[in-house]
């Protein structure tokens, strides 16, 4: 439903035209704090998307935000309003939790009334909750935006029945719903990022090794991600742990911080620390912490790895790609979607230390072939991964559900990577005039 004076039949004929409405479509996005006062790929995304998105056609009017956090101060500097809550993230399904959602939806729907919203984008289901109570509040549609694979549980619990469309990350997350019946429903848009942001130069390769106090010649692997159990950052230093001493590569762990940093308190991060110290590896490995400049970085570096135990996108290595990167990568998820193994980079088992050595020391040998791996990364990062790409099917999401029809492509059931026949997901190439009869 549009509402407030704009007329459903009017903006649906203009839709359908591709001419511009006759005012922007308001849109409220609900979204979450990532742990820690940090911006992970999640966060990043929606930013990208709000920065981007069409003003002659959209208007990010507000956000509701669950809990403080940096997620709140890179809102208030792109002056969007913000509106606070202290709904919980979703856990199993009771009466209590039922309870806590619809409080939430009912003191922000009092707040965010005057904002008007055409349309709710929910960004990740642990703010789908609060997200679909609002929008079944203010009598409008929502989009659900999911960043990690669900459970098919999860269909019930988060209420995601009462979105109008349910974007996927990637086939690897939407695989989770293949049994939906409403699948219709479900789109696949892969995340996207700034090409010109990771553009590679020789010149700022050298100055950042420079600051970094490396060889301009020197070997240098690296792993971005923060410090959880699933980024598998154990396994990678076990990897090279395998190698043979003298040709242990100097690795960057972006995300990590160094012991006795305030930030070093989480479990994983201190078994990190644990690991380096057993397999006495403290001089070749550094620590970065939380890092802006990421771009830069990896123009540093010869391959990026990444050892995850699950991922359902993998935006680091779309970063990597587009920074005419080699990817050492483990077969998990929607990775396998990103790199295509054997011509981007190598895909290895999950927690296979041995396999993971392997890949590196073969890449890291062949400078030739990891010169053709990126560029062929970089090539398949704009074909696939690009920040306009992502924003195309955002909008052609919204635009079918504010009309009120099912997003305007359909991915096949258990579809398992990219490319193959009858396969339809949402992307640069593949978004044209959108209409309905």
């Amino acid at each position: 439903m549009i509402r407030r004076g704009f007329s459903a039949r009017k903006a649906r004929d203009e839709w359908r035209r591709g001419s511009a409405p006759c005012r922007p479509a308001r849109i409220l996005y609900v979204t979450h704090n990532a742990p820690g006062n940090a911006l992970w790929g999640t966060e990043l995304n929606l930013l990208d998307l709000i920065d981007h998105l069409d003003r002659e056609r959209y208007q990010p009017v507000a956000a509701v935000v669950q809990e403080e956090g940096a997620m709140v101060e890179a809102l208030h500097s792109r002056q969007v309003p913000v509106f606070g809550t202290r709904a919980p993230r979703p856990s199993r399904l009771s009466v209590r939790a039922l309870a806590e959602a619809l409080a939430a939806s009912r003191s922000c729907a009092r707040e965010v009334d005057g904002t008007a919203p055409d349309l709710i984008h929910i960004n990740h289901r642990w703010a789908a909750r609060t997200g679909l109570a609002l929008a079944r509040r203010l009598r409008v549609p929502a989009v659900l935006h999911l960043h990690g694979r669900p459970r098919p549980h999860h269909y019930f619990t988060d209420g995601a029945a009462l979105a109008r469309a349910v974007v996927a990350n990637s086939r690897f997350t939407a695989q989770a719903w293949d049994w939906w019946p409403a699948r219709r429903r479900l789109a696949v848009v892969y995340n996207g990022v700034r090409l010109s942001d990771f553009q590679f130069h020789p010149r700022r390769r050298a100055a950042v090794r420079r600051e970094l106090g490396l060889r301009g010649d020197e070997p240098v692997i690296g792993c971005v991600g923060r410090g959880t159990a699933e980024k598998g950052h154990v396994y990678l230093l076990r990897a090279l742990a395998c190698l043979p001493r003298a040709r242990i590569p100097t690795t960057l762990f972006i995300g990590i911080p160094p012991a006795g940093s305030p930030a070093d308190c989480a479990p994983h991060v201190r078994e990190i620390h644990r690991e380096l110290a057993r397999l006495r590896l403290q001089k070749k490995v550094r620590l970065l912490g939380f890092r802006t400049d990421v771009p830069r970085l990896l123009s540093a570096l010869d391959l990026l790895v990444a050892p995850s135990l699950q991922e359902s996108f993998g935006r680091v290595a779309a970063e990597a790609m587009a920074a005419s990167r080699p990817v050492v990568a483990t077969r998990v998820g929607g990775l396998v979607e990103v790199v295509e193994e054997g011509e981007t980079g190598l895909l290895t088992p999950p927690a296979d230390p041995a396999a993971l050595a392997g890949a590196i020391a073969a890449l890291l040998a062949t400078p030739a072939r990891r010169e053709r791996m990126g560029e062929k990364g970089r090539r398949r990062a704009e074909r696939y991964f690009s920040l306009e790409a992502h924003i195309a099917g955002m909008s052609a999401v919204y635009r079918a559900a504010m009309l009120g029809f099912p997003p305007p492509c359909e991915i096949a059931p258990a579809a398992a990577s990219m490319g193959r026949p009858g396969e339809r997901s949402i992307h640069a190439q593949g978004i044209g005039d959108y209409s309905h009869s």
